[in-house]
């Protein structure tokens, strides 16, 4: 089964875009600023081990919402839970999850209900993030979080 290109070339043209936006230090050395090599899986396994885990680096990331959470109150902040999963041989799967922390008014419509942006759980999507840290997770070990610079949906192209 084909498919469709059309995500793949906006996580490009996202990740062309954010890249011109930077300042000159880190357009003049993106490799230094940016890690390409991350991904969920990656940046969860780096979280887990406690070894790896490329803080103050920005990453480009795709990967399924798992769930959301916002608050209204003061100025609008949210947290997405990013997740991947790995397959293991051919019958067994994991999946592994990334903490997303936005915060400003330009997110609020993905959590608006009524907005046709909105983020459910499923939604696919292209995020730009800067790697802050770990925290514990809710079912035991370690989760790795990130500030959110960028947040897109690729399934409403």
């Amino acid at each position: 089964m084909r498919r469709p290109k059309a995500p793949w070339i906006a996580a490009w043209a996202m990740t062309f875009a954010v890249l011109s936006a930077l300042p000159s230090p880190a357009q003049s050395g993106p490799g230094g600023a940016f890690d390409f090599a991350a991904s969920v899986e990656s940046l969860a396994q780096a979280a887990e081990t406690g070894a790896g885990l490329p803080v103050g680096r920005y990453v480009v990331l795709t990967g399924t919402v798992r769930s959301t959470v916002s608050q209204e109150e003061g100025s609008f902040s949210a947290r997405v839970e990013l997740a991947a999963g790995q397959w293991i041989g051919t019958s067994r799967i994991v999946l592994r999850t990334v903490l997303v922390e936005l915060a400003g008014d330009s997110y609020r419509d993905l959590f608006d209900r009524g907005s046709p942006s909105f983020l459910r759980p499923g939604s696919a999507v292209l995020v730009v993030a800067r790697v802050t840290g770990t925290r514990e997770a809710p079912e035991g070990g370690r989760v790795a979080v990130l500030e959110g610079i960028h947040l897109r949906r690729l399934d409403t192209l």
